[in-house]
């Protein structure tokens, strides 16, 4: 987030996740549900090889079904092969860089992520049918780099994540350790939450919000064996 707020370069920035093909589905009908009309948003893949890359655009997602034009737009690409690598490729002022269409995802002229219907995993990874065939010097400063330099040329993903970008100081530790007690609705229902490791995979083992352990409310003692078999659905309430 903070190489991203460098990169935006117009003070703080809070970032919102809205959708995630691994949590939401790789699906163009959702991803327009959930970012449509929401604003500023950076959409970021992460590459089966190590590569993390993505796309900034300062301007609302929609389902018109037109090119629009979006002079703020840049590539963003944080790794490579699992090593880190800044660069912000901007585009040189083409009048079509944001594709406002109901059947496809995300889809700029840097990288075109997914259309059609719902893309399902192969043992967690995504193979986007999309590409990268317009990231050319005619239409962006590549800084030097090839399409291939990006993605490996390759568009198999372990998860594509689309944040809302909007002006203001990000939460602090302070801000969001406060006691359970006193912010009782950030406990009503069970989540889990999949972590990642530097390169971008997926870690073996999820951390679990759960309501409280309590006489009279909360998730009951003997539902805590269903929860660590994984039989808990996510967003149970109790």
């Amino acid at each position: 987030m903070d190489d991203i707020e460098k990169m935006i370069g117009e003070g703080r920035k809070r970032f919102t996740l809205l959708y995630s093909i691994s949590r939401d589905a790789c699906d163009p009908d959702i991803f327009h549900q959930r970012c449509d009309n929401k604003g500023p948003t950076v959409t970021m893949l992460y590459n089966l090889k190590g590569s993390v890359f993505g796309f900034y655009s300062c301007i609302d997602w929609k389902s018109e079904g037109n090119w629009k034009a979006d002079r703020k737009h840049f590539l963003i690409q944080l790794n490579y092969l699992g090593n880190k690598r800044y660069t912000k490729c901007l585009t040189k002022g083409a009048t079509t860089e944001i594709l406002w269409e109901k059947a496809k995802g995300p889809w700029s002229e840097a990288i075109k992520c997914f259309s059609g219907k719902t893309l399902v995993p192969n043992n967690n990874v995504f193979t986007l049918n999309g590409n990268m065939d317009r990231f050319t010097s005619n239409l962006y400063d590549t800084c030097g780099l090839s399409a291939s330099d990006i993605n490996n040329g390759s568009m198999e993903v372990t998860d594509l994540e689309v944040y809302s970008v909007a002006d203001g100081e990000r939460p602090t530790n302070q801000d969001i350790e406060c006691p359970w007690r006193t912010q009782p609705q950030w406990n009503t229902e069970y989540s889990p939450y999949r972590l990642r490791s530097t390169t971008g995979s997926f870690l073996d083992f999820k951390l679990c919000d759960t309501p409280g352990l309590e006489r009279s409310q909360g998730i009951d003692i003997h539902e805590l064996h269903f929860l660590l078999d994984g039989n808990v659905p996510e967003n149970y309430d109790q």
